[in-house]
């Protein structure tokens, strides 16, 4: 293994089917991925007692009930490469966007991607957010329009314009009792 960084993953767009959302689980346990929930949580970094997939289906559970995006983190990401991952969405056409720290050869950086914009990437500073290079804006001074499309696919890379997350209502059923169980408070 290479130069390794800190790297989040969040799932934007729609999941229709359980093999959809059970194709997106196996991808990310298969980067080594825990959720964000599971990485934050009163113990620190884990994992579920019942293997890493019960945590990471837990995300998506807690991410319906909450209706927030659902959140992956990997620690030592390999030069920030999670190529199997991304085939797999790209291939169920369900957006996502990442971000993550800079390793000893590369900066910090995001990209995000959806059927609809395509993938845009943007480097990042050091708790400043995305970074424009100096000669890409300075080669736009003159154009307004090219400066605005500049700007606006770094914002893209930070996943702005991204569909927010949704299941359908095949996935929805599926978790239908643990969502009353946690409604109603009962373990």
């Amino acid at each position: 293994m290479g130069d390794r960084c800190y790297l989040n993953f969040y799932v934007r767009g729609h999941i229709a089917t359980m093999e959809q959302l059970e194709k997106i689980i196996d991808a990310i346990d298969a980067e080594g991925m825990v959720s964000e929930t599971d990485y934050n949580g009163p113990n620190g970094y884990g994992r579920y007692p019942n293997g890493n997939k019960g945590g990471l289906l837990e995300e998506f559970v807690q991410s319906i009930i909450q209706n927030v995006t659902p959140g992956f983190v990997e620690e030592e990401c390999n030069y920030a490469n999670i190529e199997g991952l991304e085939a797999v969405m790209q291939e169920l056409d369900v957006a996502y966007h990442v971000n993550h720290g800079s390793g000893s050869e590369y900066p910090a950086g995001c990209w995000s991607w959806s059927k609809e914009l395509g993938r845009h990437e943007a480097q990042q500073g050091q708790e400043c957010g995305t970074v424009l290079e100096l000669s890409a804006v300075k080669a736009c001074m003159d154009d307004p329009v090219a400066l605005k499309k500049l700007i606006v696919e770094a914002e893209h890379a930070e996943g702005v314009g991204l569909p927010v997350f949704t299941v359908g209502e095949e996935v929805r059923l599926h978790f239908a009792p643990l969502i009353a169980k946690q409604a109603l408070g009962v373990a």
